[in-house]
């Protein structure tokens, strides 16, 4: 009998086209993975970094086991104000989902990437890691890597994802949007004119209807007292170039409400293995007093089990209509690594003294 030896090695990528992965090879890598979402994705990786990757420096970690690519990790330097170097996810701040992508044991390939990132190949001050779903053993790696080698880990507080669970449930799912309460909503708006929802499939046609897309999404933020990501160029392109790059995948889910042929809601989603995800939505506010925002999320639930989506995942936030319409909540883990011991124990500081800070406003205010 011949034993081989399994021998790890760890490459660094800086350049975007140095990256010996294919589109095929990549989402094959992905699929495989615990965290299997638009998000980990070539074209979501591909779009996202043609639009914003000249602010930040890749650092694309690949794990070869004997020359065979079985993971990577999706990172990237940002430098904040302070010229602080932080490692992150590519993307972080635009995917609800982030993770290492890996094909095997994960602990080994996990430890190997942070065991790269410790030698001098790599200038960092900290790692901070956002989006990982609670689901992913992401987070207990790297709690058992970073005990034994005695580096400094600091947990933040989960973030809620809350989500619609279809499958299987059905029934319960319709009673969601079968109560009075929501559907008064629809009725009214009925009364109005013909009420359509409709999912755009044709790539011209969601190009033709994405500025005004746009321009319900900034004129209702504005009515919020706040400003509209999309008041940005670069967001804009960024949504555009999505379009083009998903083209053909039938993962862009982009609805539709009309009333009387006039578009007065938009929801830019996902439908991707099986599940709706709930990203961007929008409406005319002309018509806020008829509720389109409201209407255009029971019509997405109605496709959601008609189709027979597994979930609806409203992914991460904690707003109103989403413990209203959710039966299941779920959690986003977010982490710090840190080279000094002296950062982790001020930050350490910092947030007792905010939990502190916090409970005694809210004994205040009560």
């Amino acid at each position: 009998k011949i034993f081989y030896k399994l021998i790890m090695h760890i490459e660094l990528i800086k350049n975007i086209n140095d990256i010996p992965l294919d589109k095929q090879s990549w989402n094959k890598l992905v699929k495989n993975n615990i965290t299997d979402t638009v998000f980990q994705t070539y074209e979501w990786f591909q779009c996202w970094w043609r639009n914003y990757g000249d602010n930040h420096k890749l650092a694309f970690l690949i794990a070869r086991e004997n020359s065979v690519i079985i993971g990577f990790a999706p990172l990237m330097i940002h430098q904040d104000r302070f010229g602080r170097k932080i490692l992150r996810f590519v993307g972080d701040l635009n995917a609800d989902y982030c993770d290492f992508v890996v094909h095997g044991n994960r602990l080994k390939v996990i430890n190997a990437f942070l065991s790269f990132l410790y030698t001098d190949k790599v200038n960092w001050t900290s790692i901070k890691l956002l989006n990982i779903p609670a689901h992913s053993t992401t987070k207990a790696c790297l709690q058992t890597i970073c005990d034994k080698n005695k580096y400094y880990i600091l947990l933040k507080k989960p973030i809620v994802t809350p989500t619609l669970i279809i499958k299987n449930r059905k029934s319960s799912a319709l009673k969601k949007i079968r109560k009075y309460s929501v559907n008064r909503h629809l009725n009214k708006l009925k009364k109005q004119g013909n009420v359509n929802f409709r999912n755009i499939h044709n790539n011209n046609e969601i190009l033709h209807h994405i500025n005004q897309f746009f321009e319900q999404h900034i004129k209702r933020y504005e009515l919020k007292g706040m400003q509209s990501l999309f008041v940005d160029k670069i967001n804009r392109n960024f949504y555009i170039d999505l379009i083009n790059e998903l083209n053909g995948t039938d993962w862009l889910l982009f609805s539709t409400l009309e009333l009387d042929d006039k578009s007065i809601a938009y929801h830019f989603g996902f439908n991707y293995n099986n599940k709706i995800i709930w990203y961007k939505p929008a409406f005319d506010t002309n018509y806020k007093s008829l509720s389109p925002g409201t209407v255009m999320l029971i019509k997405l639930i109605e496709y959601s089990i008609e189709s027979n989506q597994t979930e609806l995942d409203f992914t991460i936030g904690d707003e109103a209509f989403k413990d209203r319409f959710s039966n299941r909540v779920r959690f986003n883990q977010n982490l710090v690594i840190y080279k000094s011991g002296i950062k982790l124990f001020t930050c350490n500081l910092a947030q007792y003294f905010g939990c502190i800070f916090n409970k005694a406003l809210t004994l205040y205010k009560s």
